[in-house]
């Protein structure tokens, strides 16, 4: 019996040995997510930033190709007079063309770094007039008064939709703050919705309702421009 015991007792301790050293060296799904969700808002944020300051570098580019500067030289001028994270992108692009990648693959790879229709517009632009000329500084006042003019439309229209999406975000929180409350005040009485069947399935149809609800708000408010 002592010997049982004993293997018993080290069979536990090696296996809290194992998960303790699983749990060091391999991390749980959760912070996995929580690194992800992490990353995309970073993403999303930048993204949101160099779309802003879009409009601001192409004046600047415009403006420096009247007065004889190359595209790579306009460039530098964003990477040096702009703020991030649009001066460090373009500058990362220039240190590119530097080392002597063609100006159609760094352009390319900022393409691929910045998730933006205005950025692939001013590429798409900037690649014809390398192919077949034309005054390129007059496409880019334009392409950067029609971005302008966007933000200035998303700005409104955000306004005007300030009010559905709050109401969408009380009208999601008003059941789960009263649910709570209520469990605070009397637990036995909010309780059987979590025991008996038909309280479960009332839980379900009103969880499934929430979602629904939520999916159409978001999708009355979330205008395309």
């Amino acid at each position: 019996y002592r010997q049982k015991t004993g293997k018993t007792g080290m069979y536990k301790l090696f296996g809290t040995f194992n998960n303790s050293t699983s749990e060091m060296f391999y991390p749980n799904t959760q912070l996995g997510t929580v690194q992800d969700i992490s990353l995309n808002s970073s993403n999303i944020y930048l993204n949101n930033t160099f779309n802003s300051q879009l409009g601001d570098a192409l004046i600047l580019i415009a403006n420096s190709l009247r007065t004889g500067y190359s595209f790579m030289q306009a460039s530098d001028m964003v990477a040096h007079e702009m703020r991030p994270p649009i001066s460090t992108e373009f500058a990362r692009t220039v240190k590119e063309m530097n080392l002597g990648i063609t100006m159609e693959n760094a352009l390319g790879n900022l393409a691929k770094r910045i998730d933006s229709e205005d950025l692939d517009l001013v590429l798409t632009a900037v690649l014809i007039q390398r192919q077949v000329g034309g005054n390129l500084s007059e496409v880019l006042d334009n392409i950067a008064r029609t971005i302008r003019e966007r933000v200035r439309i998303r700005g409104e229209i955000r306004t005007l939709t300030a009010q559905g999406r709050i109401s969408g975000v009380i009208v999601s929180l008003l059941p789960v703050v009263l649910g709570l409350v209520i469990y605070v005040l009397n637990p036995e009485y909010i309780g059987l919705l979590f025991v008996h069947p038909i309280g479960k399935l009332m839980l379900g149809v009103s969880l499934l309702g929430q979602i629904v609800g939520i999916i159409v708000i978001r999708r009355i408010v979330d205008i395309e421009i």
